[in-house]
């Protein structure tokens, strides 16, 4: 299927979009997960291949976001969550 980012929870879900681009992952519920309400692969495989396309291709325009460079990469994983809290703070 490829990567398709699957976050558990409300809180996962608020931060995610500063790593994932909106619209571009599957969010369930995780005690509905646990507790046999929610099936993952059910969910995932529901997704029509053009909606699967088009979140692969969201999530690989921003793969950048997703990794902790070792090197001085802009808008790695530790740039974009610092940029979030900042951000995050700055609306308190």
């Amino acid at each position: 299927m490829g990567c398709i980012p699957v976050v558990f929870g409300r809180h996962n879900a608020e931060v995610s979009p500063w790593f994932v681009p909106s619209g571009s992952m599957v969010v369930l519920s995780a005690a509905d997960f646990v507790e046999g309400r929610a099936r993952l692969m059910d969910r995932l495989r529901a997704i029509p291949k053009t909606e699967i396309w088009r979140m692969q291709t969201n999530i690989a325009r921003g793969a950048h976001r997703l990794q902790y460079a070792l090197d001085d990469v802009p808008g790695d994983a530790v740039e974009t969550l610092l940029r979030g809290v900042v951000a995050l703070a700055a609306r308190r």
